[in-house]
């Protein structure tokens, strides 16, 4: 016995589903979960517009000396938490690098004496921002995080500095990475 399906039953099947799709759409109830479920708008951005290096002479080395750069985080959004902020440099030569980052003390990061940002850390993980707390932090519309990147010896002070940034939203976790140019 065959089980076969005459050619216009799958025609007049079709059709029935496509008629009652637009049916569906036609009327006039807005989806209101569609627009709940949509993804929170995350703007991440840094300062200054210019990373410029400031060279570290605590000790001589070749063939270039130990620099950093200040840059200040900026996380827009809303609904959103922070859990990690990673930084991670390529230089002119494609030599790739993690700095030390370090935490900006003070009202102005940006005029903060590189003589009292402190160079040491206790157990620093190269590439890794410390954040103020081990949970996620929540970003309220805007939050800015300054931090000061520290590269060792042999590193040149030109290159391309990438920015990852882990963050918790009404949907789940989600990474967004920016670029900034180091040096001229």
């Amino acid at each position: 016995m065959s089980s076969r399906v005459p050619k216009y039953a799958v025609l007049v099947l079709l059709f029935s589903a496509s008629s009652a799709c637009e049916a569906t759409n036609v009327s006039g109830a807005a989806p209101s979960k569609l627009s709940a479920s949509a993804p929170a708008p995350v703007a991440l951005a840094f300062e200054p517009s210019a990373l410029r290096p400031e060279f570290l002479f605590d000790r001589p080395c070749t063939p270039a000396l130990p620099f950093g750069t200040r840059i200040i985080i900026v996380v827009t959004g809303s609904e959103l938490s922070l859990r990690s902020i990673r930084f991670g440099f390529t230089d002119r030569f494609g030599v790739n690098a993690l700095p030390r980052v370090i935490a900006i003390p003070g009202a102005d990061p940006m005029r903060t004496p590189l003589s009292l940002i402190p160079t040491t850390l206790p157990i620093p993980i190269p590439g890794v921002a410390p954040l103020p707390s081990t949970s996620p932090i929540p970003i309220p519309g805007q939050s800015q995080f300054p931090f000061f990147l520290a590269f060792d010896c042999g590193i040149a002070p030109d290159g391309v500095l990438v920015v990852s940034v882990d963050l918790n939203g009404p949907r789940g976790g989600m990474t967004s990475e920016i670029r900034a140019r180091i040096g001229d």
